[in-house]
């Protein structure tokens, strides 16, 4: 009746029985815009690495950062422009400022 607490490992593997097949990830893929990759390009371009996959960033001299706390209102509108034009957060509050201070400048 005092058995020992089971404890689940959260970290195993489940064993896969089968693999998904290759259309069906794909589909998924193209689904939420990542690109297509034909498995000879993959393969291809695992090769060329020097074994160190590093992401390629542009310099957008945003190097500083700001923590705020929002109201939720606030937060979706923002997230909302950022996600329908395709931009970074920082690019959508950077326009916003701009906008603030052109109707500033235009007051006085």
């Amino acid at each position: 009746m005092t058995e020992p607490l089971k404890r689940r490992n959260l970290l195993a593997i489940p064993a896969v029985s089968d693999p998904l097949p290759q259309d069906a990830v794909a589909a998924v893929a193209a689904r939420n815009g990542f690109p297509a990759v034909a498995p000879s390009d993959a393969q291809s371009l695992h090769q060329a690495d020097s074994g160190i996959r590093r992401r390629h960033r542009q310099p957008t001299g945003r190097d500083h950062q700001f923590n705020v706390r929002l109201r939720r209102d606030t937060l979706d509108f923002i997230y909302a422009q950022a996600n329908e034009r395709n931009i970074p957060v920082a690019q959508v509050i950077e326009e916003a400022t701009e906008a603030l201070r052109r109707i500033q400048l235009d007051r006085a």
